[in-house]
């Protein structure tokens, strides 16, 4: 079997900034500044075609008709198998925590990733963290109904030294073991590799009691 076809639209990042990135981590180092984005994800392993889409000033997906079927075009005329839209706040013009909102936003992608058969990945933003406080996927900014339909919600944790924690909150399917987490460590030059590898970062009975209590405000466990 080949590999995959690969959409990313960057609705953020300067393009110097994302060659950089993708060279030093994916590419192991190689990248150049006048290496074409779209080139520079093909030669991903696992890639067999990519395309790259910089749109810095951001979609409105909730009040424009002509971005709605511009993202429409160019994934139906791309036919990816998994798209990447970086980040998600940056893909509409209201109030990320007006329910109505999120549920329309969302209803449109979900209505593309049905027809094109894509996976769909959308990087989320967390909320400043409270001192002594759990990380759950309820710290994700804005309304909680971005996340309803998802089929997998993970989570980074960035840690002092490099270092981080990869949570996993939901898996639909049940192939990941929800409530557990990964410690990771950064490298420039390969990203995040794990490096618990035997399971030595799976939550405790606090941490796993905790986020019980917060999925069920209001309710008490012995």
């Amino acid at each position: 079997a080949g590999g995959a076809r690969a959409l990313v639209i960057d609705v953020e990042q300067d393009v110097s900034i994302a060659q950089r990135r993708i060279g030093e981590t994916w590419l192991r180092g190689r990248y150049d500044p006048g290496w074409p984005l779209s080139e520079m994800i093909g030669d991903i392993e696992g890639v067999d075609e990519s395309w790259y889409w910089q749109i810095p000033e951001g979609l409105w997906i909730d009040e424009s008709d002509v971005d709605r079927e511009v993202v429409k075009e160019v994934i139906e005329e791309t036919k990816p198998d998994v798209v990447l839209l970086d980040p998600l706040y940056k893909t509409f013009a209201g109030d990320p925590n007006e329910q109505a909102l999120a549920q329309k936003v969302m209803r449109f992608f979900d209505r593309l990733r049905v027809a094109y058969r894509f996976g769909l990945i959308l990087p989320m933003h967390p909320r400043k963290p409270h001192n002594g406080s759990q990380f759950t996927k309820h710290d994700l900014y804005g309304s909680g109904s971005w996340i309803w339909g998802a089929e997998i919600i993970m989570g980074v944790q960035r840690l002092p030294e490099n270092q981080a924690w990869l949570h996993f909150w939901k898996d639909r399917a049940g192939d990941l073991k929800q409530d557990d987490r990964w410690k990771l460590a950064y490298h420039p030059d390969k990203g995040y590799e794990r490096v618990d590898p035997e399971g030595t970062g799976k939550l405790g009975i606090k941490d796993r009691a905790w986020i019980v209590l917060q999925e069920v405000p209001g309710e008490w466990y012995d």
